[in-house]
């Protein structure tokens, strides 16, 4: 088989980092105290060519300290939503499910 990831994983791939970076940048600017994020995509594809997407399911889990899950969630909801072009190209043709995590880490003693 070929060496690392194909196009189509590649898109997805884009897709969920584009949208990271946006929940970043949304909750900075809401002062929320974000120290990781992590997004993980999987995709369904139709199973002939042009084997289009038919399902994207995108799992963020957002780590920091003292952060509000409903800004959280809603953060993630407009980077998906709204903000991400790569997620709202491919929305024209799959749907897109999303899920959110919320991790509290405490401070280092």
């Amino acid at each position: 088989g070929a060496a690392g990831p194909g196009p189509a994983e590649l898109l997805l791939v884009a897709g969920a980092g584009c949208a990271a970076w946006d929940v970043v940048e949304i909750l900075r600017k809401q002062r929320q105290n974000v120290t990781a994020i992590e997004s993980h995509v999987d995709g369904e594809q139709q199973a002939d060519a042009p084997w289009t997407f038919r399902r994207v399911v995108l799992a963020f889990t957002v780590r920091g300290r003292n952060l509000d899950p409903d800004r959280v969630e809603h953060a993630v909801e407009l980077a998906v939503e709204k903000y991400c072009s790569v997620l709202s190209t491919v929305a024209h043709a799959a749907t897109i499910e999303h899920t959110t995590t919320v991790v509290e880490e405490t401070a280092a003693a």
